[in-house]
This record gives C-alpha cells, structure tokens and sequence, in this order.
C-alpha cells in the first residue's frame, strides 16, 4: 500500500533511528512491522557482528519499551481502540492463547507475526502485570530478531528474499508458527508430566 510504503520511506532516511523509533511506534499505534527495515539493514553489515548485535538490540529493547506505552493505551482505551483499529479477530486469538498457556501467551504473541501492538494493549486491559508482560515480550522480541538476523547472515540473500514474501503473506507465516510454537507447548507439558509421573513412581 501506498501508505505503507510511505512509512517505510520516512523512516528509513534516519538509518539506526529510524529503526528505532519504527519499531518503537510499531508496538502500539503504527502498523508497518520493524522487520522490513531491519533485515536489509543487516544483511548490509554482513560481516560486521558487532554491528549486526547493535541493531539487534535497537529493534528489540525499543519494542519492548514502546509495548509498554502500548499497555498503557490497552490501560486505559482498551477496547474502544482495539475496535477502532478492526483488530477484533486477534483478540480471540490472544485470549486463547492466554487462557490455555498464561503468561507464555505473551511470548507466543511477541515471536509470531500477530502485530505486537494487540498484544500490549491486551495485556494492558487485563491488568497482567508489568515483570512477566516485560519478561516474555523481550524474550519473544528478542527471539524473533535473532533468529531473522541469524539467518540472514547464515543465508544471505536467499534468506531476504523469503523474509520479504514471508512479510508480504504475513497470515500465511503466523498460521504456521502458531500451529508450530503451539504444538512444541504441548509436546513439552506432556514430555513434562511424563518425566514427572516417572519420578513420582520411582
């Protein structure tokens, strides 16, 4: 879209900060995800990892922080935003994520591609508190940018291209990992109760 492509745009003449305040506005208001910036701006450092680290924590700390203005907004707007932005089908999502792992839906929410900003204003509305909201947003955050710059520079351009068609069919990708991160859940609590049950006979 015209509009989005504007955004990008704007942003990317500030280089770093662009990248920074991009990804901070795209954890509760802005709806053009920091990935399009972020991985072409490392797979243009391919070869300098120090480089490649810093941006990796720009994109991931300023989400964090902007998901906590997220909550804040989720605080005190909560629905009345949710339905301004037609983000009511991610809603069910969430919840059902939250009611059937707790606070590791919250995790689940910030890897995948549902837009971050639902997740912070949902967790604002629910009251959830700020330490696990922060911990398992930097994780899935930080887990999410890892892995994307990683492969970028374990596969260069290859890995771009599929980024970029993973981002222009993002309903495609989130299905995908949702299915995949909510079958390793499962797998894991049954792998769990099993080791469990055989200690308990022991």
């Amino acid at each position: 879209m015209a509009i989005e492509q504007g955004i990008i745009d704007f942003f990317e003449a500030y280089g770093q900060l662009g990248l920074a305040l991009l990804s901070f506005t795209e954890s509760f208001i802005e709806p053009v995800p920091a990935d399009v910036l972020f991985i072409p701006m490392v797979y243009s450092e391919l070869g300098n990892t120090g480089t490649i680290i810093w941006l990796w924590l720009i994109i991931t700390i300023t989400s964090i922080l902007g998901g906590l203005v997220g909550y804040w907004i989720g605080a005190n707007w909560g629905l009345s935003i949710i339905r301004k932005f037609g983000a009511e089908k991610y809603v069910k999502i969430l919840e059902s994520f939250a009611e059937k792992y707790g606070d590791w839906g919250i995790f689940i929410a910030a890897f995948t591609p549902i837009p971050f900003k639902v997740c912070t204003w949902i967790a604002g509305m629910g009251d959830m508190e700020i330490k696990p909201f922060v911990t398992y947003s930097l994780a899935g955050r930080g887990l999410r940018y890892g892995i994307e710059a990683l492969l970028v520079v374990m596969y260069g351009a290859k890995a771009v291209n599929s980024f970029e068609w993973f981002l222009d069919n993002e309903i495609y990708f989130a299905i995908i990992m949702i299915v995949g991160i909510a079958l390793a859940v499962l797998g894991l609590r049954k792998w769990n109760a099993y080791t469990n049950q055989f200690a308990q006979e022991e």
